[in-house]
């Protein structure tokens, strides 16, 4: 999905946040987490022996476990390492990764074992890993190549037994696994050719991005020498440099994105009071309820403090690739930050079970937010509002994966209620960690709360009367998007068919009988910009594709 940002907005995240800021959600800035930090000294380790319980190191928690019987010992998690013994064999070596260093020199790397987990938090959650850089510790490193009392040398006495020791990642995300895991060889030896059989003794990077949104990875390890109780090769492994999407550089999508494919069409009100603090308060009146329905325009309709708007849609949204739907509020620009009113965002398959995005505030709360005071949107997520006016604040049903009460392919209903901006906890919001929101309070007046421009759709369902019952097949069409002439690519073996362009109400909008010998490119020119579906019908199969039109 790509996301367009205006100038201005651009310009000034780049000023808030020190990072580099594109439209092309693939070349987003790196976050960078290292190990340095703590610093525990050249050939020292923080084992967790004082009993802190895992390191924090912004944005991502790794869990240390340390029991104090036997004499203590490292359980599971992780260790902080500045061991550069890559010489030594044997448990007593545990702790060192074969390089002798980190990941370019650096001083410092983290030690893992089976199981251990990286747990993502607060503006982090939900974010896609780029990868992180892995190699060997010098005792599973020395085992492998020479053998020792519990483990074999690989590749037995010939050299030739193809033998592995593979760590696989695996994302998880409100404890559901994300997609298949990556598994990077620490050591192979099942080449046919013995000369590329290797074990790692190097850095390596491992590319993650394919595990999608996540909130927690888990690394497992697989051997080929098993034993009785379980791999007899030393199930330890290094990590360095974790990189994550950076944070700061969440975009938004523009109004007039051809993208949007569909907008809300209904909408149930409830509108709260002016200042909730204040019994007398009245009740906000500012916009008219249609003004939240259709596309984008300026016009807005007000919530009021924890007011509420359950917007409605034509077709069910379904969870596709990137986000889903995007929010849009009146916010706008000011001096060196941004007016914005925020608003949490839950969904509904059945208009009864809504459940709600994880929202992150960073907003420091030592000082209440004035009425007219500003936010930064880098320390903002999964919150509607956090950019303003005709630049909307996008979502991705792929972060409630594995939440009850939800049938992703099919969200019928998005919700926004108002975050009561105040730092007072008898009437203040909280985010998913209990943080209190900290935005403009009060706004008393007709217009206050968050303000609903509109809602549009990415990922729509398309109207049922554009199926059959068959088995849909893919359909080549191309260049996608398209501006003047559409390619479509036939299948030569099933004769004549009837090919049918519909828009994503299900109407019909261009209808020919046509063959694979018979079909010219299509002008396209004529439609209106936006969100088409081709199909191709004949006796025995149906093929379709989507595809847009600038």
């Amino acid at each position: 999905m790509r996301y367009i940002v205006l100038t201005t907005l651009l310009s000034c995240l780049s000023v808030l946040s020190g990072a580099q800021v594109t439209t092309d959600s693939a070349t987003n800035s790196a976050y960078q987490i290292g190990f340095e930090d703590p610093f525990v000294g050249p050939d020292q380790v923080d084992d967790g022996s004082s009993g802190h319980g895992g390191f924090d190191l912004g944005q991502a928690f790794f869990p240390n476990e340390y029991v104090q019987e036997f004499g203590g010992y490292w359980a599971s998690g992780w260790v902080i390492s500045g061991r550069t013994d890559s010489v030594s064999s044997g448990f007593e070596n545990l702790l060192s990764a074969k390089p002798g260093h980190g990941q370019a020199e650096s001083l410092q790397y983290a030690v893992g074992q089976q199981g251990s987990v990286i747990h993502l938090h607060d503006i982090a959650r939900g974010s896609i890993v780029q990868g992180l850089w892995l190699t060997n510790t010098t005792y599973a490193h020395n085992s492998m190549r020479d053998g020792d009392m519990f483990a074999k040398a690989f590749g037995g006495e010939d050299g030739t037994y193809p033998d592995f020791f593979r760590l696989s990642v695996s994302g998880y995300l409100n404890g559901v696994p994300t997609t298949d895991s990556v598994t990077v060889y620490l050591a192979d030896y099942r080449f046919a050719e013995d000369s590329l059989d290797y074990v790692l003794d190097d850095w390596t990077f491992a590319d993650l991005q394919g595990l999608g949104p996540v909130d927690s990875l888990v690394f497992t390890m697989a051997s080929s020498d098993v034993g009785e109780f379980g791999i007899n090769t030393p199930t330890f492994f290094a990590i360095d440099q974790l990189i994550l999407t950076d944070p700061s550089t969440q975009q938004g999508i523009a109004a007039d994105d051809p993208l949007i494919a569909a907008w809300a069409t209904g909408i149930d009100l409830l509108r709260g009071p002016t200042d909730i603090a204040n019994p007398e308060a009245d009740t906000v009146t500012a916009g008219e309820p249609q003004d939240a329905v259709g596309p984008y325009t300026p016009a807005a309709v007000s919530l009021g403090d924890g007011g509420m708007a359950t917007l409605s849609f034509a077709q069910p949204i379904y969870d596709g690739q990137g986000p889903d739907l995007v929010v849009f509020e009146n916010g706008f620009p000011s001096g060196d930050g941004y007016f914005l009113e925020l608003a949490f965002v839950e969904v509904s398959s059945d208009g009864e079970n809504f459940v709600r995005f994880p929202a992150t505030s960073l907003t420091d709360t030592s000082t209440q937010i004035g009425t007219f005071d500003l936010l930064r949107p880098e320390n903002i997520r999964n919150l509607a509002g956090q950019f303003p006016g005709r630049i909307g604040t996008p979502f991705d049903l792929a972060e409630l994966r594995g939440m009850p009460g939800l049938t992703l392919d099919s969200i019928t209903y998005v919700r926004l209620i108002d975050v009561v901006g105040t730092v007072d906890p008898a009437y203040a919001s909280y985010d998913q960690e209990g943080r209190a929101i900290n935005d403009p309070y009060p706004t008393g007046f007709a217009s206050g709360g968050f303000d609903v421009s509109a809602v549009g759709v990415l990922n729509v369902q398309v109207s049922t009367a554009i199926f059959n019952r068959g088995t849909i097949r893919p359909l080549i069409v191309y260049p996608n998007p398209v501006v003047n002439v559409l390619h479509i690519q036939l299948p030569m073996d099933q004769g004549k068919g009837m090919l049918t362009i519909y828009d994503l109400q299900g109407r019909p909008v261009r209808h020919q009988a046509v063959s694979a010998a018979s079909l010219e490119p299509l002008r396209v020119s004529d439609l209106v910009p936006g969100v088409y579906v081709v199909q191709y019908r004949t006796d025995s199969a149906v093929y379709m594709n989507r595809f847009i039109r600038r």
